[in-house]
C-alpha cells in the first residue's frame, strides 16, 4: 500500500502519537499498528491505527483530544494532537479515536495517489 504524503509532516504526526503511547503504557507494554486498506468518502485510502497499552480515553478526552491546548499531561501544551489533526486533514485524510478496547487507539486515514 502507498500513498503521497509530506514524509516530514507525516512522521511528525506518527512521532507525536508514539511519544503520547510511549507515555502512557507500562514499561514492558507494547504498541500495536496496523496497516491495511480502507477509503474516505468511497475513495481509496490507506489506515494506519495505533493503540497502547495505557489506561484508554475518556468520554470527555475522546470529545476534546484534537482541541488546542486541551492535555491530560502535568506539563503538556495541548497542541501536539491538534496539529496532528490539522497535518492529516491538509493531506485530504481523517484521523479520529478508535474503538474502544485495552488502552487507547488513534486511527489515520490517508489517501491514496497523489497530493
Amino acid at each position: 500500500l502507498d500513498c503521497a504524503v509530506n514524509r516530514f509532516r507525516i512522521a511528525q504526526v506518527l512521532r507525536n502519537i508514539f511519544e503520547n503511547a510511549v507515555q502512557v503504557s507500562p514499561r514492558d507494554g507494547q504498541i500495536t499498528v496496523q496497516i491495511g486498506p480502507d477509503a474516505i468518502d468511497g475513495a481509496e485510502a490507506i489506515r494506519v491505527a495505533i493503540r497502547d497499552e495505557g489506561p484508554g480515553f475518556n468520554d470527555e478526552q475522546k470529545q476534546r483530544i484534537f482541541e488546542p491546548f486541551f492535555t491530560t499531561k502535568t506539563k503538556g501544551t495541548g497542541l501536539g494532537m491538534a496539529i496532528c489533526q490539522r497535518i492529516v486533514l491538509a493531506h485530504g485524510g481523517q484521523i479520529s479515536v478508535g474503538n474502544n478496547g485495552p488502552g487507547a487507539e488513534i486511527v489515520i486515514r490517508l489517501p491514496r495517489g497523489n497530493l
